[in-house]
């Protein structure tokens, strides 16, 4: 039995919209052109992913019941523990990710290693030029 995926209310709102916006765009007709084909295919495996996403998942807001967790939708603030550089990421899903605006997917590595930190946990990443910093998780929102 897999695992439901804990998404905050922001997370849950976006990818409902869009799957909305999606729905809109199947429902009007379109000339059979190769561009609009290509559009179709495109948005056929965000909405699938989008999808399974809903399908497999809950909505999980924080509050003193359940304390801040990383998870699709958390603004996630992290200080660099080695140069003391500040930075802060969005994970959302990968049709959704704007990594120039500080966005990521869920699939990412990064994301990976931050989905299911608590506030105040660290970790090790070794970035894609092949250097590890150690982080810690300042911040949850």
């Amino acid at each position: 039995m897999e695992e439901k995926i804990p998404l905050t209310s922001f997370a849950h709102k976006i990818l409902s919209e869009r799957q909305k916006e999606i729905g809109l765009f199947f429902s009007r007709k379109r000339k059979p052109t190769i561009e609009n084909q290509r559009k179709a295919n495109a948005l056929k495996d965000e909405l699938a992913e989008i999808n399974s996403i809903l399908k497999d998942s809950f909505v999980r807001d924080f509050d003193e019941k359940n304390p801040a967790q990383v998870q699709i939708g958390s603004v996630v603030k992290l200080e660099n523990l080695i140069t003391g550089d500040k930075r802060e990421y969005t994970i959302l899903t990968r049709f959704t990710s704007d990594p120039l605006k500080g966005v990521i997917s869920n699939e990412s590595p990064l994301a990976q290693k931050m989905l299911g930190l608590k506030l105040g946990n660290t970790f090790k990443f070794r970035n894609s030029y092949g250097k590890e910093d150690s982080y810690k998780v300042y911040s949850i929102e």
